[in-house]
């Protein structure tokens, strides 16, 4: 039930978030989707992965799993391990 509603609470958490608009996630991270994922081809959403270092500096290029839908921790349990696990050997 949360992340329903989470889209029925979205203004109040624009506003609730409004203080790190301009922020800059500073661990590292690691971002993973499919090429299959429907999200994958919102508007924009393929910049915002290119350039995620903007506001992610240390962050990892991101894994796109070539033919991989929205769940790709089901779909490719075995590439999304193995991509964890080189990451958290890195920091």
């Amino acid at each position: 039930m949360g992340p329903l509603n989470t889209y029925r609470s979205l203004e109040k958490t624009w506003e609730l978030s409004a203080a790190w608009q301009h922020a800059s996630l500073t661990v590292p991270a690691l971002f993973i989707t499919g090429t299959n994922d429907v999200a994958y081809h919102f508007p924009g959403m393929k910049e915002a992965i290119e350039n995620m270092h903007t506001i992610a500096p240390n962050s990892n290029p991101p894994i796109l799993l070539e033919g991989i839908g929205h769940w790709v921790q089901n779909e490719a349990s075995k590439q999304v391990n193995e991509a964890l696990i080189n990451f958290l050997a890195t920091i």
